[in-house]
């Protein structure tokens, strides 16, 4: 199995544990999740898919979001030099870029100024949003210390879409 999430990124305050674990087969993907540890399940093919922006189906968009935690530079960074498939995000910067768009167009994954939480904060899972723009921005999959705790603030609905739009952008 693989840590990836939250935890992977050294990310504090997290609720679970997320871990791929590779099978058998074609074209499989699941979750189970046991005791706060959410295990998804997928086979070398779809993570393929996934990690080349091939989208299938609306599901397998929402996998795409998380292709930057399988970036073998990041992975090392954080200690763990351990995915079988040797992948670079910025390999697919293009593909990345137009994903990008393709949320902002479509105000995908509650990114949209108008939902907002308590104290005005956005929404928990735009981090990822933030960590791939970082990384378009930084040309590198290491974000800096102050993009971290940005993300980091984020996760824990801290951040407002004012203070978010100036350090990202929109």
């Amino acid at each position: 199995m693989y840590l990836i999430g939250s935890k992977l990124l050294g990310i504090k305050n997290t609720k679970d544990v997320d871990y791929l674990e590779i099978i058998e087969g074609s074209n499989t993907y699941y979750k189970k999740n046991d005791n706060g540890t959410d295990i998804f399940y997928s086979t070398i093919d779809k993570i393929n898919k996934r990690l080349n922006f091939e989208v299938e189906d609306k599901f397998s968009l929402a996998f795409q979001l998380f292709n930057y935690q399988f970036d073998q530079t990041l992975r090392k960074h954080f200690g763990y030099d351990d995915f079988p498939i040797k992948y670079n995000i910025l390999d697919h910067k293009k593909e990345l870029e137009a994903f990008l768009k393709y949320i902002k167009d479509n105000k995908l994954f509650n990114y949209d100024t108008r939902i907002v939480g308590k104290n005005n904060h956005i929404s928990k899972q735009i981090f990822h949003i933030a960590y791939n723009k970082f990384i378009l921005l930084n040309n590198s999959p290491i974000l800096t210390e102050e993009q971290q705790d940005f993300v980091q603030r984020i996760h824990d609905k801290e951040v407002t879409w004012d203070e978010y739009i100036k350090k990202v952008g929109y």
